[in-house]
């Protein structure tokens, strides 16, 4: 009996001391810390190229549903009217016509504060389902 209860002993020293050893090491390697202290899931400010690295990829992130063009496509009510609100004509000489171009800007939009930030902020990643779930590493990898 006195050897099973120094073997338990033991054995909760050790993992106290793989905790104590091991998650700063795992802390200091997610180290893309953004100002407010949460992990960003981009260096710098956000880019359009970040955004679509999720946002186009639904294979990766099915819980989006729809890609982001069907998704903005989709909040417009009127479609006649509201194109040139994202869209702009632009006339083509090969063409002999106007032809409808996209900046994709995503932060001519989105601001940076509405769309970055750790929980207590106006980031509106985590009012997600997913963040709900506490699914953290489906963005966070």
């Amino acid at each position: 009996m006195k050897k099973r209860g120094k073997t338990n002993w033991l054995l909760a020293v050790a993992c106290l001391f793989v905790l104590w050893t091991v998650v700063p090491q795992v802390n200091a390697k997610n180290a893309g810390v953004a100002t407010d202290g949460g992990m960003s899931i981009y260096e710098g400010e956000p880019t359009e190229a970040d955004c679509r690295m999720c946002h186009d990829n639904l294979d990766a992130f099915p819980m989006l549903l729809a890609s982001n063009p069907d998704r903005h496509h989709a909040l417009s009510s009127d479609i006649a009217s509201d194109c040139l609100y994202c869209h702009s004509l632009i006339w083509s000489d090969i063409l002999e016509a106007d032809v409808v171009s996209y900046s994709g800007n995503c932060l001519g939009c989105h601001e940076v504060s509405a769309i970055e930030g750790g929980p207590a902020t106006t980031n509106v990643h985590h009012e997600t389902e997913t963040f709900a779930a506490r699914d953290c590493g489906a963005c966070h990898k």
